[in-house]
């Protein structure tokens, strides 16, 4: 089963910091609509989670004594 071959990726803990997560909520900031701030959040927090992927990854083929394989990812 497909749930059998998840593993943890990452053991850092995820807080949560009370920021409104829909666009509709909060309050305009600095001229920005409300649902501008949640894309620009939504952003920096994917590049925050392709960094630790590529680290998690790096950490992995290093503990297997492996060369990673060279891949280029797209943002």
């Amino acid at each position: 089963p497909a749930h059998e071959k998840i593993g943890v990726v990452d053991s850092q803990w995820i807080v949560h910091q009370v920021v409104p997560s829909l666009g509709n909520q909060g309050q305009a900031e600095n001229g920005k609509a409300p649902w501008e701030g949640v894309r620009e959040r939504c952003r920096k927090e994917w590049g925050i989670f392709q960094t630790r992927i590529a680290e998690a990854d790096k950490a992995y083929y290093e503990m297997m004594g492996v060369t990673p394989p060279n891949v280029t990812f797209v943002h």
